[in-house]
C-alpha cells in the first residue's frame, strides 16, 4: 500500500538541507587527518566549520519545533482524545528504526575498512549494554560512550517530542473537563492551543534564561527547549490574528534573552524562527535560490544524510590519506569534498531504501499481527 501524500514545505526543507551540509562539514573538520592537512590552504573556512558548524543543529531544533506545533494544531481539531502512548510509539519508530540500521551500517563499514586496510576502527560496539542504551536512546543518561558522533541529537529530539506531547495531552484533558470565561466545554481547539502555547512559552523562557546557560543540563530536553520552543511559537504566533504584533513580541523576547546572556546558538535559533515567522512560505518556496541550489531536495533526505554521513566521512579519513599524501593540502581538500558528496549520495540511498520504507514496513507487520488467530 502506498503512503498517503503529504505536502512538503520547501522553505523548511531548504533550511534542513543547508543545515545538513554544515553539520557534515563540521564533522569533516573535527575528525580525522584530512582537515589537519587542508587547514594550511583553507584556514578561515575550516576554522569556521570547526567553531560554528555545530550551531546548525539549532536550525533542526527550530524546524522540529515548528513542525511539532503544526502537528499539535491538527490534533487539536479532532473530537477524540489523543493517546500519549500512541504519539510516542509513532515518533520512536519513526526515529529509531532508521537510526539503529544506520548504526549497523556504520559498524559494518568500520569493520570492513579495518579488515581491508588494517586501520583502527572508527565505530564499534563494546558491549550489549552500550548497544541497548543506544536503541533505547539512553546512552547519554547512562554515561555510555557514543557509537558515532552526533547520535545524541536523536535522543534529544525524542525527549523534546515526548515533553511537548505530554504537555499537549495533559492540557487536552484539562480543557475537556473545564468550563470558564475563556475555555469552552469539551476540547475546544482554540482554548487548547492557547493553553499549550502558554506552557511552551514558559518552558522556552526557562530554557533560555536558565537551563541553556548551564552545560550540566545538555543531556536533557530542557537545555534545548529554548530553540524548540521558538520554533513552536513561530508557527503559532505567525498564524494568529494580528500576527505582526505577536511576531514583534517574539522578537522582543529573543532580544531580551540575548541581552541577558549573549549566545551565538540562540542567535541562530532566533534568526531561523523569525525567518519562519516573517517570510511567506509560498514566496520563499518559489524563490530562485531554493530551486537552483536544490536545498529543498536535500532537506527531504537530511535525516538519512545525518545518520550515515559520519561513518562515510571517517572511512574517507582512513583510506584517502593512503591514496593521496597528507603533504598535499589541496589533495586533502579534494578528499573532503568527495567525502561530503559521498555522504549525500549514501544518505539518498539510505532514504530511498530504508527511511522512506519504514511506514510501509510497520503497516505490513501490523497487518500480519492482526491476522494472527486470537489465543483462547
Amino acid at each position: 500500500m502506498r503512503r498517503p501524500f503529504r505536502p512538503r514545505l520547501p522553505l523548511i526543507d531548504a533550511l534542513k538541507g543547508l543545515a545538513c551540509l554544515v553539520v557534515v562539514g563540521h564533522h569533516l573538520t573535527a575528525y580525522g587527518p584530512m582537515s589537519d592537512s587542508a587547514l594550511s590552504v583553507l584556514p578561515g573556512l575550516l576554522a569556521w566549520f570547526f567553531d560554528y558548524g555545530r550551531m546548525a543543529v539549532q536550525v533542526f531544533l527550530v524546524v522540529a519545533g515548528y513542525l511539532m506545533a503544526a502537528q499539535l494544531s491538527q490534533l487539536a481539531q479532532r473530537d477524540r482524545h489523543t493517546s500519549f502512548v500512541q504519539l510516542l510509539h509513532k515518533r520512536y519508530t519513526r526515529l529509531v528504526i532508521p537510526y539503529v540500521l544506520a548504526l549497523l551500517f556504520g559498524v559494518s563499514l568500520s569493520s570492513g575498512v579495518h579488515w581491508f586496510f588494517d586501520v583502527e576502527s572508527f565505530e564499534s560496539v563494546s558491549s550489549w549494554v552500550q548497544w541497548l542504551t543506544h536503541v533505547l536512546l539512553l546512552e547519554t543518561w547512562l554515561n555510555q560512550p557514543h557509537i558515532a558522533a552526533g547520535v545524541w541529537y536523536v535522543a534529544i529530539d525524542f525527549q523534546l517530542y515526548a515533553l511537548m506531547a505530554g504537555v499537549f495531552c495533559l492540557c487536552q484533558k484539562h480543557v475537556a473537563s473545564t468550563q470558564g470565561p475563556w475555555m469552552r466545554p469539551e476540547t475546544d481547539p482554540e482554548s487548547l492551543i492557547a493553553l499549550v502555547m502558554a506552557w511552551v512559552l514558559v518552558l522556552a523562557m526557562a530554557a533560555m534564561f536558565y537551563f541553556n546557560r548551564h552545560p550540566a543540563f545538555d543531556i536533557s530536553a530542557l537545555y534545548f527547549m529554548g530553540s524548540y520552543g521558538l520554533g513552536m511559537l513561530a508557527r503559532w504566533f505567525s498564524t494568529r490574528p494580528n500576527s505582526l504584533a505577536w511576531v514583534l513580541g517574539l522578537a522582543g523576547l529573543l532580544v531580551f534573552a540575548l541581552w541577558f546572556d549573549f549566545r551565538w546558538r540562540l542567535v541562530v535559533a532566533g534568526a531561523t524562527a523569525l525567518l519562519l515567522c516573517t517570510e511567506s512560505l509560498k514566496t520563499v518556496s518559489e524563490s530562485s535560490w531554493v530551486q537552483r541550489l536544490h536545498l529543498s531536495d536535500l532537506g527531504k533526505i537530511s535525516y538519512s544524510v545525518f545518520l550515515v554521513h559520519f561513518p562515510v566521512c571517517m572511512a574517507f579519513n582512513k583510506v584517502w590519506p593512503m591514496l593521496v599524501p597528507l603533504t598535499s593540502a589541496w589533495g586533502q581538500v579534494l578528499g573532503m569534498l568527495m567525502a561530503m558528496v559521498c555522504s549525500v549520495v549514501a544518505g539518498y540511498v539510505f532514504w530511498r531504501w530504508v527511511e522512506s520504507q519504514v511506514p510501509g514496513w510497520l503497516q505490513f507487520w501490523a497487518q500480519r499481527l492482526k491476522a494472527l488467530p486470537a489465543q483462547r
